[in-house]
Formats: structure tokens, C-alpha cells, sequence
């Protein structure tokens, strides 16, 4: 098995395969490869607001977590995307990288940034046919973020019948 590793080819064919878009940059903020997922992304016009994010990731030892929200032009029109930045430093042959999974979060939201989410049970849509429960999409996309469960002086009064 670690034989595979060794190879170019099946580390590129992992690479590939995933279904999150995810970029490699130089230290410079170059492009040195992307995945089949991120060919989707409008990575030129993307770059001018992720250029900070990649130096932040190669000055840092720590992942990274951000939310952007940007406008571009395509096609004559004026467009708004959504994205959720998750990024690492890679350390290689004594030069750094930084590896970045960007997330089209626009989907999920509305075009004025509201997340829609179901009045009954509070899950997250996250496309048309996907809903996750709120916990889980707080934790995938916002940064240092855990749940510490507890019950509300309203709640514990209904469940506890307490004062």
C-alpha cells in the first residue's frame, strides 16, 4: 500500500477525486494545481479576495476557517458568490504551501445572505434535495466552533416545572 504513495499518479488521482473544490498555492500566491472539483469555480476572477487568506494560511501553523462573499463579472452581468475557505499550510522540500478547499456556499443561502432553514425541525437546506441538522452546519462552517448543551430558564420551566 504505501507503494501507492510513492507514485505521482495515484496521489493526483486522489486529488482529483474529491468532491471538494481544492486549490494549491505557491508562497507567492500562485497557482500550482487544482482539482477537477475546483475547475468549476471562477478561480480568476476569485483570486483578488482569497489573497489574503493565502497568506494568512502560510504564515500560519493552524488550519484556517473563513466565510467570503464577493461580487464578480460574468458575462457582462454583475454575479454574488458565497464561499467558506478552509485552508492548511503544506510544508514540501523546504518551500510552503498553502491548500485551500473552497466550499460554494451560495446555494444554501438566500440572495440576501439568510440561511434557509425549516420553522419545524431547524434544519439547514443546504440544496434542494439536502438538509443538515443545524449543529453540524454551524460546526462545518464556522470557525472554533463547538456545542456545550444546556436548557433555557423558559424551557426548564415547561420540562421541569420549575419557577
Amino acid at each position: 500500500m504505501n507503494d501507492l504513495f510513492e507514485e505521482k499518479d495515484f496521489l493526483k488521482k486522489i486529488f482529483n477525486c474529491s468532491p471538494q473544490p481544492m486549490i494549491l498555492f505557491d508562497n507567492s500566491g500562485n497557482i500550482k494545481f487544482k482539482n477537477k472539483a475546483a475547475e468549476t469555480l471562477p478561480v480568476d476572477s476569485i483570486l483578488p479576495f482569497i489573497k489574503d487568506s493565502i497568506r494568512e494560511i502560510i504564515d500560519s501553523d493552524s488550519s484556517y476557517k473563513k466565510r467570503l462573499t464577493y461580487k464578480y463579472m460574468d458575462e457582462g452581468r454583475e454575479k454574488e458568490i458565497s464561499v467558506f475557505i478552509k485552508g492548511s499550510v503544506l510544508e514540501f522540500e523546504n518551500n510552503k504551501y498553502a491548500l485551500l478547499s473552497v466550499q460554494n456556499i451560495s446555494e444554501i443561502m438566500d440572495t440576501d445572505g439568510a440561511v434557509n432553514i425549516c420553522s419545524n425541525c431547524k434544519k439547514i437546506k443546504r440544496s434542494e434535495s439536502s438538509w443538515q441538522e443545524i449543529e453540524a452546519y454551524i460546526k462545518d462552517n464556522l470557525a472554533n466552533i463547538h456545542f456545550s448543551h444546556c436548557i433555557c430558564p423558559e424551557c426548564s420551566k415547561k420540562l421541569y416545572k420549575t419557577k
